[in-house]
């Protein structure tokens, strides 16, 4: 299995926010299996590279934004479901969670660190079309 995802998110703070992008790649070792004719489970653990880019905006005009870009390892796993919704129509669901080891610590005068490494957990819609 190969995988890549684009996340993003906001840390605000009294003196502004820090908006934070992140992109992943990662290989894994997936199995899935058919639970009913419409249903199917899947399982997948495996591990690959973040890069994260965190900007820091201001709320003070006299201020200096700034932003930092950094890179870290992943680790990763998931579990998810798909159903055949309708006719070739499927509609599925993973929960997936994982650790990331380095990354960005962006420091903010006077404030809390906004740090991307550490545990993280995640849920994924998905729609697609059955070939």
């Amino acid at each position: 299995l190969f995988r890549a995802g684009y996340s993003q998110g906001e840390s605000g703070r009294q003196l502004g926010h820090v908006h934070v992008q992140a992109f992943e790649v990662v290989g894994a070792l997936a199995m899935r299996r058919s639970l009913t004719m419409k249903s199917l489970a899947r399982a997948w653990a495996g591990g690959g590279l973040i890069q994260v880019n965190m900007q820091g905006v201001s709320a003070a005009a006299n201020v200096k934004s700034s932003s930092l870009l950094g890179f870290g390892a992943l680790l990763a796993s998931g579990v998810g479901l798909d159903w055949m919704a309708w006719k070739r129509l499927t509609l599925g669901m993973t929960v997936s969670g994982g650790y990331v080891i380095g990354g960005v610590n962006g420091q903010v005068r006077g404030e809390a660190s906004v740090n991307s490494a550490g545990p993280w957990v995640g849920v994924t819609l998905s729609a697609g079309v059955a070939l």
